[in-house]
């Protein structure tokens, strides 16, 4: 038997040999999907984030976009 974040785990032999099952069935479907969900939004996130840049205007980009501080301006030569 072994743990883990979703509960118990059992080594359950079949006639093609040995399998994980989890102790709750339901519980590891929901974690599935879950996981499933997650990784569908993450690597949509850059589409999404690209279309709401397109479609915004020139002043809500501003204000998106990280403060920028000048601390100093030093003029060399050449």
């Amino acid at each position: 038997m072994a743990a883990s974040a979703l509960g118990e785990w059992f080594l359950n032999p079949t006639k093609g040999g040995l399998f994980w099952s989890p102790g709750d069935r339901r519980l590891a479907l929901l974690f599935d999907a879950w996981q499933t969900r997650n990784r569908s939004n993450a690597f949509q996130y850059p589409q999404i984030a690209t279309l709401a840049w397109r479609k915004a205007t020139s002043q809500h980009r501003r204000e998106l976009n990280l403060p920028s501080t000048v601390t100093s301006v030093e003029r060399r030569r050449g």
